[in-house]
Order: structure tokens, then C-alpha cells, then sequence
């Protein structure tokens, strides 16, 4: 089999147009070669586009002056948590008013109203800010949905944004389509979460009655000594749920530090109840088993 000969340098290692070949020299029957993709109409690529940045980079050559990634796409490339089938869902395109909504294979293009809507740069292409990206995510998500990536934005290690920048994105969606959703989820955003696991593990509890525990809670022992980061502390009752994530077992010194924290937070009287991945598929056992610890120390029953 032919070897098919080098692009120009100006073309490697990204998406372009026809066009744009045709005036490099590039000659049709070279566009027809099989080393190269054509994700879209008019657009090919030395490359399968996998990942949400390949694909955002693999369109990027259709976008037009003012038009940008958003919604579920644009959540994909700032790396918020989805739920899992919109992960991998179509390209997301966004025009501001007057423009038309985008239009193509795969593609759900959108016309936005109004001129509040902001956009960066991120791995060079243009999309909405984060802040508006939960915005948008407002018509199509459930409210706890939403909080999950709400408590991402805000998360205790490189947060994305802050509460205010939250507050200023809900006042802009006054009167607009998913804002009564934004609310309900706002007031039950805490920041200084460390994983979707963790937000989701809180909502279940809350969701079953309990009282909502506190997020990420330093707790020290009588002496004043810092035990532990406790991820959803009741300091009251001296009750602490832990979610164990991958984390917790990557290497066995992580293993040993958790053991040895933990012994530290059961010997100063702490009642520490483990959660991993598959008990959140019973939510109904993990809300009685912090049920049951918290009225064994003097707490509602739930």
C-alpha cells in the first residue's frame, strides 16, 4: 500500500476544511486518503477525535464568528460530572442573537437571547464560562443533578468558581427556562466538597430525612490535636461518614495513613461509618446505618 505523502506542516496535527488544503496545494485524491478522518462535513482530521477536546477541536474548524461549545458538550470539556449517558452525548453549539442556531450531523445547536452570556478560551476553543455552563445545564438536568455539579464548581481543591459568581449567574436567569431548578439547587450547594460520591452520599441522607451533615469538617480530640478531615462530620453526635474512593487505595501507604486515621478518630470516641462505590446502590442500608448511629448517641432517629 501507498504511503500517502506528508500534509503541510500548517495542517498537521489538526481538523481543517477542504478550503483550506485546496490552497496549500493539498490535491483532492490526497483528501481521500485513508489516514484521514472526516468527522465532519467538510472538515478532515489525521486522527479518530475520542475525547471531548478532540472532538471540540475536530469541529472547531465550522465555527463561526460567535459561536461557541455549551451546555452537556462545554460541561465535558471544563470536566464536570455528568450523569453517565450524557458523557458522550452529541456537540453542543451555541450562537448569541441574531445568529442562527448551528446546524449539522451530531450537532444540537442552540440561539441564545440576550448578551449576559460570556465566554473563555479552553484548549483553544471558544466556550461558556463554567458559571454559565451550570446556567444553561438548568433546562436539562434534575435538581440534583445539578447540585453535583454545582458542589464541583465550588470544591474545596481548585475550585472553578465561587458562591458569588453562582449567585450572579442565578440573578441573570431570571425569567429564563430551568432558573426555578437553579434555585432549588443553589440552596443545597455546599462548597469544599472532594468528589461527586461525596455530594451524592450527602443528598441521599438529607433526601432520607436525616439531618444534613457538615462538609469536610476538621475534627480535632479534647487536647486541641487534629485528628482527621472528616468528609460528612455530625460534631454533635461524634458521628463521621466517610466515602472511601478509588484514592483511598491507590498505594498502601494511602491504605495505612486511612487505617491509622481512622483507629485515631474511633479511639477519641468517634462513631465512623464507611461508604464506597456499590453501597450507594442501597441507599435505603446507608441512611439506616447513620440513622441508627446517631440516635445510639442522643440523635433524631431520621
Amino acid at each position: 500500500m501507498a504511503v500517502p505523502e506528508p500534509l503541510p506542516p500548517a495542517l498537521s496535527n489538526r481538523a481543517f476544511r477542504a478550503r483550506e488544503a485546496h490552497t496549500l496545494g493539498v490535491t483532492r485524491a490526497r483528501l481521500r486518503a485513508q489516514d484521514l478522518r472526516h468527522p465532519h462535513h467538510g472538515v478532515q482530521v489525521a486522527h479518530d477525535a475520542e475525547t471531548p477536546r478532540d472532538r471540540a477541536l475536530a469541529y472547531a474548524p465550522l465555527l463561526l464568528p460567535g459561536q461557541f461549545y455549551s451546555h452537556t458538550f462545554a460541561a465535558t470539556l471544563w470536566g464536570l460530572p455528568l450523569p453517565l449517558p450524557l458523557e458522550n452525548g452529541p456537540i453542543h453549539v451555541s450562537a448569541a442573537a441574531p445568529q442562527r442556531a448551528p446546524k449539522g450531523a451530531g450537532i444540537v445547536g442552540h440561539k441564545l437571547d440576550g448578551s449576559h452570556w460570556e465566554t473563555v478560551e479552553l484548549g483553544r476553543v471558544p466556550v461558556s464560562t463554567v458559571v454559565d455552563v451550570w446556567c444553561q445545564l438548568g433546562s436539562l438536568l434534575s435538581v440534583g443533578q445539578l447540585v453535583v455539579v454545582g458542589d464541583a464548581l465550588v470544591r474545596r481543591q481548585l475550585p472553578l468558581a465561587t458562591m458569588q459568581q453562582l449567585v450572579r449567574g442565578l440573578a441573570r436567569m431570571n425569567g429564563r427556562r430551568g432558573a426555578k431548578r437553579l434555585r432549588a439547587a443553589f440552596s443545597a450547594i455546599r462548597p469544599r466538597t472532594d468528589s461527586p460520591q461525596e455530594t451524592r452520599l450527602r443528598r441521599l441522607l438529607v433526601e432520607a430525612g436525616l439531618p444534613e451533615p457538615e462538609v469536610n469538617r476538621a475534627i480535632f480530640d479534647e487536647t486541641g490535636t487534629f485528628l482527621a478531615l472528616g468528609d460528612l462530620v455530625y460534631p454533635d453526635h461524634q458521628v463521621l461518614v466517610e466515602y472511601d474512593g478509588a484514592v483511598h487505595f491507590a498505594t498502601e501507604g494511602q491504605a495505612f495513613r486511612d487505617i491509622d486515621r481512622l483507629d485515631g478518630l474511633m479511639a477519641a470516641g468517634w462513631r465512623v461509618i464507611r461508604v464506597n462505590r456499590s453501597h450507594l446502590a442501597t441507599p435505603s442500608l446507608i441512611a439506616n446505618r447513620v440513622a441508627q448511629a446517631l440516635h445510639s448517641r442522643g440523635g433524631p432517629n431520621g
